[in-house]
Parts: structure tokens; C-alpha cells; sequence
């Protein structure tokens, strides 16, 4: 039942993009799309369900962004990846078949867009045929924990407890 209610529950939050994305994460929605569901962390600490996630294609186009929700404790994005419209032949707004697409985070709290996860390779498996079906290895079954590294804050070199632009004494 827990499942099922987690599966439904992200499916409607999945329609509502609000405005508080950021511009980089605006995309045309179509009729051809594939999901990925995962767990969203920054560091190895759950993401806040404040944030965003985004597929981008091999060009840089946005082809699908939502906000993360909070389910238990855990951040979890099901996030349809949307490919090119074929009305529409001059544009590229979306993912084309045998094209591999990333995702990036946005944080927030920070105003931060974190790139794509190292230790996973990007998204090879999408197809316009999916019909909305999550791409293959991206099911809640697959148990996918994309795990984003932050921005680290400026070093505190002379060892004051000051770093960057807050430091009184120097310039680091």
C-alpha cells in the first residue's frame, strides 16, 4: 500500500512544475516521455524537497525538470524526460532515441546547479516508445540513489576560522 500511495503521490507532483525553478531548468513538455525515479542526496545527506532535478540531452537543452519530494525522510524525484517534438523539426526541446542525457540538481537553500553525479554513467536507455514508463534501470525497483556532490566553501588557509570574502586578515 506504502508503494503504491509513494508511486501516486509522485506521479501528481510530477505534472506541477512550479516557478520556482530556475530558468536553466525551463522545458517544453510533449507527448513522448520516459521517467527516472531515484533518491536525491548532496553528499550523502537527503536532499531538501525544496530543490530540483532536471534531464539535460547531450546538447544542453532542459528535457524534463520537478521538484523533489519528501516521502519518509528520503528525497525522491520521479521525473519525466521528455523527447523532440517531431511537430516541430527546427527545434531540438527534447531527448532523441539512442541520445544519452545527465541530470543537475538544483539546490535551493544555495542557489546552486550541481552537475551530474560521478559515479553515474548518463542515461543511455531513454526511448520515445517508454510512453511515460520509467527508462530502463531507473524504476523504484532499481533502488537509484543519484548522489550529488555540493559546491565545497573556500579554504581557510591561514587557519583563523575565516575563508573567502569573510576573511578579515587576508585575501584567500
Amino acid at each position: 500500500m506504502k508503494r503504491t500511495l509513494l508511486l501516486y503521490t509522485m506521479l501528481l507532483s510530477s505534472f506541477s512544475v512550479l516557478l520556482a525553478q530556475p530558468a536553466e531548468f525551463d522545458f517544453t513538455p510533449n507527448n513522448t516521455s520516459g521517467g527516472a525515479i531515484a533518491t536525491v542526496t548532496v553528499d550523502g545527506v537527503v536532499a531538501s524537497s525544496s530543490d530540483y532535478i532536471a534531464a539535460f540531452d547531450e546538447t544542453g537543452n532542459c528535457a524534463g525538470a520537478v521538484q523533489l519530494l519528501d516521502y519518509y525522510g528520503q528525497a525522491f524525484c520521479n521525473l519525466q524526460v521528455y523527447g523532440n517534438d517531431v511537430t516541430t523539426p527546427d527545434l531540438d526541446e527534447g531527448i532523441d532515441a539512442g541520445e544519452t542525457y545527465t541530470f543537475k540538481l538544483w539546490v535551493a537553500a544555495s542557489d546552486d546547479i550541481l552537475d551530474h553525479p560521478e559515479d553515474i554513467e548518463p542515461v543511455a536507455t531513454w526511448d520515445a516508445g517508454l510512453n511515460g514508463s520509467p527508462c530502463p534501470g531507473y524504476g523504484f525497483s532499481d533502488n537509484v540513489v543519484l548522489n550529488f556532490r555540493g559546491i565545497a566553501p573556500p579554504a581557510d588557509e591561514d587557519g583563523d576560522g575565516f575563508s573567502g570574502a569573510d576573511d578579515p586578515d587576508d585575501a584567500d
